[in-house]
């Protein structure tokens, strides 16, 4: 047809998938402006890669994104939850798709067994903010299993912990959290291995639903710590209040 616009004609050399990967982004970005809740879930059987303006729009909105990716059959197999109360920098892209795997021939040689899940993130390097990762793992751990979790700096060819406490895996799953990304693994074996002091101080806690509930923390933390500072402490009697030094 003469009167058609040719560029309403699909382009042969695009990729459907990159379509398709940017159609889930942006109906991410949509159900956190359009969503009257502060905490957005959204399941899906890919992972996709979440561009700046989303975590902008996070911020900007207040909202929170749990992302799970689940099998065709609905399984579950991982999530991840970012709070925007907490983000730093949200001039970052990050690619939420994370392989898992049984072998690693660089990790292993730091290993005394090989009993350990790799974890792959797609992304290397920071994140916009700390990041709740929930990991399906029933196919390699019990529950009620002690695990440690570590980090492979394949640059430096050297293994962190991550987390000074072992993660305990519970429902099939193991939750950590992380402040950037790149290759990590769990083990019951405690690895005699440096300590990473950028990693979160406990990596065993949920990211909190709102931010607010993050301001909150740190102000009971504050509260704590003066109070523990005090050499003196406060006793109520029936005649009035009476300081008592220690």
């Amino acid at each position: 047809d003469p009167t058609t616009d040719p560029s309403d004609k699909d382009d042969p050399t695009t990729d459907p998938s990159d379509k398709d990967e940017t159609d889930e982004k942006d109906s991410v970005a949509d159900q956190i402006k359009d969503s009257n809740d502060k905490r957005v879930e959204v399941n899906n059987t890919e992972a996709v890669k979440l561009d700046k303006d989303v975590f902008e729009s996070m911020k900007k909105e207040e909202k929170n994104l749990v992302y799970s990716v689940v099998d065709k059959d609905n399984k579950f197999d991982y999530s991840w939850t970012f709070a925007s109360g907490n983000f730093k920098d949200t001039n970052v892209s990050v690619d939420l798709k994370v392989d898992k795997a049984n072998k690693n021939d660089k990790v292993e040689k730091h290993l005394k067994d090989d009993e350990a899940l790799y974890l792959n993130f797609a992304h290397h390097g920071k994140l916009p903010g700390d990041a709740t990762i929930t990991v399906s793992v029933d196919d390699k751990f019990k529950d009620g299993t002690k695990v440690y979790l570590y980090y492979y700096d394949e640059d430096a060819d050297k293994v962190y912990k991550v987390g000074k406490n072992a993660l305990t895996i519970k429902s099939g799953c193991v939750e950590f959290t992380i402040k950037h990304c790149s290759t990590y693994f769990l083990t019951e074996e405690e690895l005699a291995v440096e300590l990473d002091q950028n990693s979160a101080e406990n990596v065993d806690y949920n990211v909190a639903p709102t931010g607010d509930n993050f301001n909150m923390n740190i102000l009971i933390y504050l509260l704590v710590a003066c109070f523990a500072s005090l050499a003196a402490f406060v006793i109520t009697s029936s005649k009035g209040v009476k300081v008592v030094r220690e």
